[in-house]
């Protein structure tokens, strides 16, 4: 038994939050698996279409559908935060070391970005930029030693890193979540960090 299991058993309220968590955790991989089958949807659509080629609106339901799914999912991981976030506190002392157990299919480990998240910005603005792109930009904002408050981070200034190696000034507010992701793994990559490749990403600009 491992030492989650074990406080999960000794303390009624942290098997609570952990219930909480295998809930919303699931519905999060719900959100993924409806995205996945939607995206693939869209690029059978196109590969069907051929040298035509196809206009807006001959995937418009898909794409109103992705967005859903996508500001949902944004919800789900916020929550996720703010609940992972108080089984931190709950756990208190040797927390991360109990933190990086797995607890029946859930793998806590995975849940800490989006608590890193919530304890930073409030829903509103996870849902302005999507989770994934808030995800990033805490992770940037770590290597770089920049000191994020809850207030809009458009503005905030971003270097990104380009195809060819070169890197240019962008605010956060342009960058897609797929820009940020890849100035992150720079970043580590320059550093000799470990590279997490652990989200399902989806980007919608």
């Amino acid at each position: 038994m491992t030492k989650l299991e074990q406080l999960a058993n000794e303390r009624r309220e942290v098997r609570w939050i952990l219930d909480i968590l295998l809930g919303l955790y699931t519905d999060h991989n719900g959100c993924l698996w409806h995205i996945g089958t939607l995206y693939n949807r869209i690029q059978k659509k196109f590969r069907a279409a051929g040298p035509a080629g196809l206009n807006v609106k001959d995937f418009e339901s898909e794409t109103t559908s992705l967005k859903a799914h996508a500001t949902r999912n944004s919800t789900l991981c916020y929550q996720i935060g703010i609940k992972y976030n108080e089984l931190r506190q709950l756990i208190g002392q040797n927390a991360t070391e109990v933190l990086a157990e797995k607890y029946q299919m859930l793998a806590l480990g995975d849940l800490a970005p989006y608590g890193k998240v919530a304890a930073t910005f409030g829903e509103e603005q996870v849902l302005k930029y999507g989770v994934e792109k808030m995800v990033q930009l805490v992770e940037y904002a770590e290597l770089n030693r920049i000191t994020l408050s809850n207030a809009d981070p458009g503005g905030i200034e971003i270097s990104l890193i380009h195809e060819n190696g070169g890197w240019t000034k962008s605010t956060f507010r342009a960058c897609s979540a797929e820009d940020m992701m890849h100035t992150v793994v720079a970043l580590k990559t320059q550093r000799g960090l470990p590279v997490d490749n652990g989200f399902f990403q989806i980007y919608l600009d």
